[in-house]
């Protein structure tokens, strides 16, 4: 196998960047329309080609109704469009997909490392185990061990088992460096404060990824503009942002990206435009959210509050299809709203689900909102204690300290804050108000 595979290969370094009634026809399979992005851009023609890739390997599923493959294949398609576009229905396929072609190959030649894969994707972290362990090598031994180890430390990252996922993420490197490995390592170092490190390696990832695969090239930069905003690098990120659309254009998260820095930077009735326009095109509740946010900023709650009921549907529709996909957006989603009770118990299934960093982080501030501010406290310190560390940790930190009358340590930690990301205290100004009226000081 060449050093950079194939189109699964490709379609697995998507995955890293950047997510109805069971029924066991292959015409089930097929995907949900496209949203109603410009016919013009590199995304809508990286759907429509998608779906022509869905329609052959859904006919060669049928025509060879005793192979696994096709149907492998198929999942594999479905799981892209589900990333591109937003849309469950297609992760839903996708699961169907593989469930039919494990029942064409029985249980010990089933593709376990996909079915673990979206399991990841879908953050069911203990089913993914399951099926890793199942996994048996390929052809390519050097490749699959790779790829059996990439994924184990990106189970591990997302537990919040951060020497393990580092191991295990070397290892993948060592037996076949990618631009996967590149990136999963860019990731553990982002989590882990090494900012600086992180955009090394996610530049790295960027040159191992042929030229010809403008969709994952676009799609680092894009992670390279994100944790330039995060730095407080504006031009920076800017700049990245514009060369990922320039890569692969019409995005909706690269231009729901460049909406955000436009609002950072005081352009907010062109950021609202775009945000607006975004959100009816693809009905994303993220975006109603962003939306939802500029109003509140502006005091235009009256205004924010039709947003914010469209996005609470939407998130109670994607929870019945796939509550552990759904769960931490929800949450987040739920933390902006009035029921703290809510987002309380949100944040406890989260954590339950994902005992990651950012996820516990969540927790404390949903502590922190109900008034419980020594378990929010409690819960931080925890964090600060493992390497995971971030602008968030140390900004909800300074937000809880203050709470509790500790001026000194809460502006110790919001320096700590502001030293990763300039403007982390504005971006929690919502929990300083609400732990504020909770807290009695």
């Amino acid at each position: 196998m060449s050093k950079y595979a194939s189109v699964s290969a490709l379609i697995a370094l998507l995955l890293l960047i950047g997510l109805g009634v069971h029924t066991r026809s292959l015409a089930s399979s097929r995907s949900a329309p496209a949203p109603a992005i410009s016919t013009a851009t590199d995304a809508s023609r990286a759907v429509a080609r998608l779906d022509s890739q869905i329609g052959v390997a859904t006919r060669q599923a049928e025509a060879h109704a005793r192979s696994a493959a096709p149907l492998t294949r198929l999942a594999a398609f479905h799981v892209a469009r589900a990333r591109l576009t937003g849309h469950y229905a297609d992760y839903l396929s996708a699961e169907r997909a593989l469930d039919q072609a494990f029942e064409r190959s029985g249980p010990a030649g089933g593709p376990h490392l996909a079915r673990a894969r979206l399991h990841f994707t879908l953050h069911r972290l203990d089913d993914a185990r399951r099926e890793l362990e199942l996994a048996t090598p390929g052809l390519d031994i050097n490749f699959h061990v790779a790829k059996l180890d990439a994924l184990r430390g990106e189970i591990a990252l997302a537990s919040g088992e951060y020497a393990d996922a580092r191991q295990a993420l070397l290892r993948s490197e060592a037996v076949h460096a990618t631009s996967e490995s590149a990136f999963r390592l860019g990731l553990l170092a982002e989590q882990t404060g090494a900012m600086g490190e992180a955009d090394r390696l996610y530049a790295q990832a960027f040159e191992r990824t042929p030229a010809s695969a403008r969709q994952p090239r676009a799609a680092i930069l894009r992670r390279r503009g994100l944790l330039s905003l995060k730095r407080g690098r504006y031009d920076d990120a800017e700049t990245l942002y514009r060369q990922s659309d320039e890569l692969f254009s019409g995005d909706f998260r690269t231009l729901s990206r460049r909406a955000e820095l436009l609002a950072l930077r005081g352009h907010v009735q062109e950021a609202l435009g775009i945000l607006r326009r975004l959100a009816e095109e693809t009905d994303e509740p993220e975006l109603m959210d962003a939306v939802a946010d500029i109003y509140r900023a502006r005091g235009n709650r009256r205004a924010a509050e039709p947003w914010f009921v469209r996005a609470s549907a939407r998130y109670e529709e994607r929870m019945a299809l796939l509550p552990e996909a759904t769960l931490g957006h929800a949450l987040r989603h739920t933390l902006a709203g009035e029921d703290a009770g809510e987002a309380l118990e949100l944040a406890r299934r989260n954590v339950a689900l994902r005992p990651g960093g950012e996820e516990r982080i969540l927790l404390a501030q949903a502590l922190a909102k109900v008034g419980q501010l020594e378990q929010a406290r409690s819960v931080l310190v925890e964090v600060a204690a493992s390497p995971f560390q971030s602008a968030e940790l140390f900004a909800t930190q300074a937000v809880v300290l203050r709470a509790l009358g500790e001026g000194r340590a809460a502006s110790a930690a919001q320096a700590r804050a502001e030293a990763l990301r300039p403007d982390a205290m504005d971006q929690l100004a919502w929990l300083e108000q609400a732990s504020g009226a909770n807290s009695g000081h």
